[in-house]
């Protein structure tokens, strides 16, 4: 499957913590860390009040 470029640059995210590269690694890191990583507490970190 193919990728937009825009999830490949390396510019940093207005409004996000420096350690995600790009959307596409936002998406991957708390993905890992609630679920695969079973943080789920982290969920209240990552998510607006009304999802979690």
């Amino acid at each position: 499957m193919k990728t937009s470029p825009a999830f490949h640059t390396s510019a940093a995210m207005q409004g996000f913590h420096a350690e995600f590269r790009n959307l596409d690694d936002y998406i991957r890191v708390i993905t890992n860390r609630i679920w695969e990583g079973r943080q789920i507490e982290a969920i209240r970190d990552y998510y607006s009040n009304p999802c979690a």
